[in-house]
């Protein structure tokens, strides 16, 4: 059994007792001088620094990019959503970019270490070295598209199984790694078999339901699995919500400025439920 978990909750410990002592001389630096103050921007940020940063999520294959958007990497934006992870460790983000066209927009989550998304080294993905590897936007990593509307106000929403808490949900075929679904061997060809015989299968208490979404400029709140978010009308509603896998299905309820409430559930909304709106 991995120890990644409790190394990462050691290492925030470890972090948050650092930043804990040097906050009086944050505190005092801002009285006394610039020069103290950039030493003390330099010792908080190492005090962030919670995991060493390892290689960058390689690129999708070039057969899988050529069916993807092209995306232009300065257009790639790190939203102000954090949701923390079930163990702890390092926090989930969501980020944005445009396709070159300016069509489409499209949406990753992870793990967030220095301002920066990336995946950690957990759960079969990169040997389990336990470090930060950070994502760029054609990086081997799924995540979902949409249209992008003519006035910027995003709309998107998704439904999808649990990822596993490294963050990466990219091919574990890749030179990334990573684990697979726990799928009965009678339901797979003998082909299939043979390319996952070396492929470890998720542990079911690494498994996360991340849901994450735009509600759009209007909404006022987003609620999912008995939590609330504030939306925030500079990121169209932006939502993002990590928990541990439930049994019974979870709705995510959406109300706005006008007093509509919307919602929907994964699996499909009972008969009760109003319709997505």
């Amino acid at each position: 059994m991995t120890r990644l978990p409790e190394l990462e909750r050691e290492l925030l410990r470890a972090a948050q007792v650092l930043e804990r002592r040097r906050r009086p001389w944050w505190r005092i630096s801002l009285l006394g001088g610039g020069a103290t103050l950039a030493l003390a921007a330099t010792a908080y940020a190492t005090a962030q620094l919670l995991l060493p940063e390892g290689d960058p999520v390689p690129k999708a294959p070039p057969a899988q990019r050529a069916s993807l958007p092209q995306l232009d990497p300065g257009s790639s934006r790190l939203t102000s959503l954090r949701a923390d992870d079930p163990e702890g460790g390092l926090p989930w983000g969501l980020s944005v970019s445009r396709s070159k066209d300016g069509h489409l927009v499209c949406a990753q989550v992870g793990r967030v270490q220095g301002g920066k998304l990336g995946v950690v080294g957990r759960d079969g993905t990169f040997d389990d070295d336990g470090a930060f590897h950070p994502l760029a936007p054609d990086a081997n990593q799924g995540g979902s598209c949409g249209g992008m509307p003519p006035d910027g106000n995003l709309v998107l929403g998704t439904d999808g199984p649990p990822i596993p808490a490294s963050g990466f949900t990219g091919s574990f075929l890749s030179p990334a790694g990573g684990c697979r679904e726990d799928v009965p061997a009678s339901t797979m060809s003998p082909q299939t078999r043979r390319k996952l015989r070396n492929v470890p299968v998720c542990r079911a208490s690494s498994l996360r339901v991340v849901k994450y979404g735009f509600a759009g400029r209007d909404a006022v709140t987003v609620e999912y699995g008995g939590r609330r978010i504030t939306a925030n009308p500079d990121e169209s509603g932006a939502y993002l919500f990590v928990l541990e896998p439930r049994k019974t299905p979870l709705t995510l309820t959406v109300t706005y400025k006008d007093g509509r409430v919307c919602r929907s559930s994964f699996p499909r909304p009972p008969a009760d439920l109003p319709p997505d709106c």
